[in-house]
């Protein structure tokens, strides 16, 4: 059976990811976290940055298990998996910040190479919209591709 894939993502008005380079700082703060028990996913797959915050800070699941990908910008990993059509819903959570900034990662990503290679996304569904505290707002959109 196919795993019910979520891209769960946090990121300023302007897409990026990166809050360290947010403007106000501090916004949205445990956001991802919160939201991400709410989802229920009985697995995880994160960047290489994250994963190595949550290996520092010794954060394993139930089971006693960490794991993340080999991709040094999680947007990277979201575009990678976006393009391959395994995307099953995308899970955002829009912040009150702004990075403003060019170079920062974006949500969905491509390399080079990949850069005019378009998802096969043949529809988005808004499923849920919530506004869960500090100005962010949570949208859950259902992808079908092919």
């Amino acid at each position: 059976m196919k795993p019910y894939v979520i891209c769960h993502m946090v990121s300023s008005v302007d897409g990026r990811i990166l809050s360290s380079r947010w403007r106000p700082q501090g916004v949205g703060t445990g956001l991802f976290e919160r939201l991400h028990e709410l989802l229920g996913g009985d697995a995880w797959l994160v960047g290489r940055v994250t994963g190595q915050e949550f290996a520092k800070a010794e954060a394993y699941d139930a089971r006693g298990k960490i794991a993340w990908g080999r991709s040094d910008i999680g947007g990277g990993a979201n575009g990678a998996f976006l393009r391959a059509g395994r995307i099953d819903e995308i899970s955002l959570v829009i912040c009150p910040a702004v990075d403003g900034a060019k170079g920062a990662p974006g949500v969905f990503d491509s390399s080079d190479e990949d850069a005019g290679a378009a998802a096969p996304v043949r529809s988005m569904t808004l499923e849920s919209s919530q506004v869960p505290d500090g100005g962010a707002v949570w949208l859950r959109h259902r992808l079908r591709s092919g």
